[in-house]
């Protein structure tokens, strides 16, 4: 693992990236945490790894699926392999960019 201090402030810095990520994902299609964690190291450029894992899950799935708009298999506090979106995540996600201070499309259709 990196020393906490650096990786940390890549991931708040990095935090709209990851959400425009999580923004992208389609609803009700179960999406597997090692591809999704892998594009977060990379575009972040962080070594991806159980640790990523562990901090993209508590910084940005859990409370998902906290609000009810995700799904994590399996459940914590074992180490999540897939996730699930619901049809309202992308209202979630997509608030979390407005108050990013982030624009977004008025619909991602077309």
């Amino acid at each position: 693992m990196l020393d906490g201090a650096p990786a940390v402030a890549a991931l708040h810095q990095g935090r709209t990236r990851v959400l425009r990520l999580l923004f992208g994902l389609p609803a009700r299609v179960q999406v597997d945490l090692g591809g999704l964690v892998e594009a977060v190291g990379a575009g972040l450029d962080l070594p991806a790894g159980e640790w990523l894992l562990r901090a993209v899950a508590a910084v940005f799935l859990d409370p998902l699926v906290a609000l009810g708009v995700a799904d994590m298999d399996p459940a914590p506090p074992r180490l999540p392999a897939r996730i699930r979106f619901s049809d309202r995540a992308e209202t979630v996600i997509g608030s979390a960019l407005i108050a990013a201070g982030e624009d977004l499309p008025l619909s991602r259709a077309g």
